[in-house]
């Protein structure tokens, strides 16, 4: 798990992720059922859930990971987690700009990244979180702007 250096930015609008986290994390090990993780994605109404050897993040799997099990695998039930995980996720820090996250997620095809602090994982960030942000930002200009 490499964290990333924080794009340089010099125009001073950067606004944080840091209202954006989830910080209610589900988490798994790497040798659980995909079916276990998938249950409990749906049963939390979430995407996706971390994959942690004792307190390391090893990776992530995501609801598209297992959609491609189940079309892949006869019984998802007998597969472990660590065989359609992304491995090494990409992290990034609470510090880091909305829009340059938004930016790296959209050229890498990344649903949900895991935000790291001081080594800790302390939340995660969805592709979800940051359209629905970035959304209701667009609507507040529109909404101050003169119009015709």
């Amino acid at each position: 798990m490499a964290l990333s250096p924080a794009p340089d930015r010099t125009d001073g609008a950067k606004m944080s992720i840091e209202s954006l986290i989830s910080r209610d994390l589900l988490r798994t090990t790497a040798d659980a059922a995909l079916s276990d993780a998938a249950a409990t994605m749906i049963s939390m109404s979430s995407g996706s859930v971390l994959v942690f050897d004792a307190q390391k993040l090893v990776g992530v799997i995501t609801l598209r990971d297992i959609v491609r099990a189940a079309l892949a695998e006869p019984d998802i039930a007998q597969v472990r987690v660590d065989r359609y995980m992304t491995t090494q996720p990409w992290v990034v820090s609470p510090s880091w700009g909305v829009k340059d996250i938004a930016a790296r997620m959209i050229n890498h095809n990344i649903e949900h990244v895991p935000v790291v602090q001081d080594g800790e994982v302390v939340g995660i960030l969805s592709s979800f979180d940051l359209v629905a942000y970035l959304a209701l930002q667009d609507q507040g200009e529109a909404g101050t702007s003169a119009g015709p």
